[in-house]
């Protein structure tokens, strides 16, 4: 596997102020070292295990944001979404150096009630489920960018 497009720290901070613009809470960040820990597990990760999948990676990602608990509110929602954006971003990456082969929706087959059980998620069974979750196709997705606006390619539009 090639190395994945990393998640920006820059760009994380803007999902997460668009997802409290959309549902409310209280801005600001608890600690900006514990969400720089975070965006570095799944980058580590992937240095350390050789046969580490984009959904592991994506779940590191989840878990970590989740765990830590970097802003004041909306860590579950931003380290879902931040799942989701890794996996959409890997998926038009390879769609970009591939053939036109197609990819599944990479949010696809997660409902609204595991949004708010991914505390209680370990990162293997949350890769588990995210794997699963490509498989299925479904047209049901873990978070609705499109409709958020949060992602329209590979750029992340902040709020004005």
């Amino acid at each position: 596997m090639k190395e994945p497009e990393w998640l920006l720290l820059e760009v994380v901070l803007a999902v997460h102020e668009r997802l409290l613009a959309e549902f409310g809470g209280p801005a600001g960040i608890r600690d900006t070292g514990l969400l720089e820990s975070a965006l570095a597990k799944p980058v580590n990760l992937y240095a350390h295990q050789s046969s580490t999948t984009l959904c592991e990676l994506a779940a590191s990602y989840a878990f970590g944001i989740v765990r830590y608990h970097p802003f004041l509110d909306g860590n579950k929602r931003c380290g879902f979404a931040a799942a989701a954006m890794f996996l959409e971003l890997e998926r038009q990456a390879s769609e970009r150096f591939r053939s036109r082969r197609r990819h599944p929706n990479p949010g696809a087959g997660c409902r609204g009630d595991e949004r708010s059980a991914i505390r209680d998620l370990a990162r293997a069974q949350l890769a588990k489920r995210l794997r699963a979750a490509l498989r299925a196709r479904s047209r049901e997705g873990l978070i609705s960018l499109a409709a958020t606006g949060l992602l329209t390619d590979t750029r992340v539009r902040t709020a004005a």
